[in-house]
């Protein structure tokens, strides 16, 4: 197994608690103000995907979606993935 995906896959690990879901720390907003979120191992990674595609800190990205969300932040992190790959579809 290639280093790289090895070392991923025990990051991914580390963060995985009961249930199958990740609960990786982010910090949100100039004043760093740290949260928890619950998501799916699949959605984790699509979110340091998107992040990476935008140039940003998975913080910077979830700041940005907490800022304009009406529902808790994971299920907003969710749609955001969603909203993200069907805009690329439609093209």
């Amino acid at each position: 197994m290639p280093e790289k995906r090895r070392s991923a896959e025990l990051r991914l690990r580390q963060l995985v608690v009961h249930g199958g879901l990740v609960r990786p720390h982010v910090y949100l907003g100039t004043s760093k103000t740290k949260t928890s979120i619950s998501l799916e191992p699949v959605m984790w990674d699509a979110l340091q995907e998107i992040a990476a595609h935008e140039g940003k800190t998975i913080h910077q990205l979830v700041t940005e979606i907490d800022r304009t969300r009406t529902i808790t932040l994971s299920a907003a992190i969710r749609v955001y993935i969603v909203e993200f790959y069907r805009s690329r579809v439609r093209l």
